[in-house]
Parts: structure tokens; sequence; C-alpha cells
């Protein structure tokens, strides 16, 4: 899966190096986007950045951007996990209902947000160039 393109990518868990067996990408990096980001990233990068919104908190996000921005990335592929809708809203109530008579306790499923909600957290930092109903989004920097 040579794309003509040089190919990073990571994640905060050791499985990452599960692919670095595949030989699909030209480096494969354990990277915790919650502490100092320190990696060299060209204006021709492009960073996926694909469900993490559930395991970060507004200002973890606001802060991701911030750094990616100050990086010079240009180019940003975000991919929600899950969007606050009436229907996500009303499966969470009968989740909620339906432990509550089975007396099991919830899992804790991370933060879920509004559309508005993630566009405040990345506004001053990029515009949106793309958007697929909110499904997938290409962020664009907004001072290059």
């Amino acid at each position: 899966l040579k794309t003509g393109s040089r190919t990073i990518i990571s994640d905060i868990t050791k499985s990452i190096f599960t692919l670095k067996k595949l030989n699909f990408f030209d480096e494969v990096l354990l990277i915790d986007i919650t502490k100092k980001l320190d990696i060299n990233i060209s204006e021709k990068s492009i960073v996926i950045l694909p469900r993490i919104d559930t395991e970060l908190s507004d200002s973890q996000i606001n802060q991701l951007f911030k750094t990616l921005n100050k990086k010079g990335v240009k180019h940003i592929l975000f991919i929600p996990a899950q969007l606050i809708s009436i229907k996500s809203i009303l499966i969470q109530v009968y989740v909620f209902l339906k432990a509550l008579i089975q007396n099991k306790s919830l899992v804790d499923c991370g933060y879920s947000r509004s559309r508005s909600r993630f566009k405040k957290l990345w506004k001053e930092f990029y515009d949106i160039h793309k958007s697929y109903n909110f499904k997938y989004l290409f962020l664009i920097n907004k001072s290059l």
C-alpha cells in the first residue's frame, strides 16, 4: 500500500506496532497526543485524526489543533466518533433505563459533542475546507 507519499502512522498504545509488521507505512510511531508533540511535519503532510474525540477533553482537543497549527500542518482529516443528536440522546436514555432496570452499571464511553462544539474547538486555527455530512471533515490551516 505505498502511496508515493511518505506515510507515518501513530497511536497511543503499543498495539500500533502490530501494523509495523505489515510494512505498509514508512514509519510507525508510539505518540501520546495529550503530551508535547515532538514530531517533524512538512507542509505537505496530512494529519488524520480518526475518532479521537471521545478520549480527549475540549481543552486537550483545542491544544492539539493549536499545536498542529503552530507546527505548520496545512491539512487535517478529522473523523468524529460521535455527534450529539436526538437519536444519540434517545439511545443514551434507553441504555440508561435498561441498565437501571437490570441493575447494571454503565460504562463511560467518553465525550460526545455537537457540530457547533467541534467547530469552536478548531475555529481559531482551522477552517472547514470540505465536510461530508460531518462524518469526516477536511480542515485547512487559517494561517497558511
